[in-house]
């Protein structure tokens, strides 16, 4: 792995599928959020906008972390006591 990938996304399935799940959990707060701004205050389309942007971005992501987690498999170590290693997930690609 290059020196400069974002070791964010990376991580055993465990730690992805926590992952998967705290993201789910941030775009249900922020499309409850963009129904109760735009029922509330109709006049800041500033806020509507960002949580609408905030929930995209993060439906991306998951989606990406949701279809790495069906295809992998736990990787695992060569040493001794065999244990999984972090896996890189395919929403940061190292530059060539």
């Amino acid at each position: 792995m290059s020196s400069n990938a974002s070791k964010e996304w990376s991580g055993t399935i465990k730690e992805l599928e926590q992952k998967r799940d705290k993201i789910k959990r941030l775009i249900k707060f922020h499309i409850e959020e963009d129904k109760k701004l735009s029922q509330n205050e109709p006049l800041d389309e500033a806020r509507i906008k960002r949580a609408k942007q905030a929930a995209e971005s993060l439906t991306a992501a998951h989606n990406k972390i949701e279809k790495f987690l069906k295809t992998a498999e736990p990787r695992m170590g060569k040493g001794k006591q065999k244990k999984e290693v972090k896996a890189t997930s395919p929403i940061t690609k190292a530059p060539k």
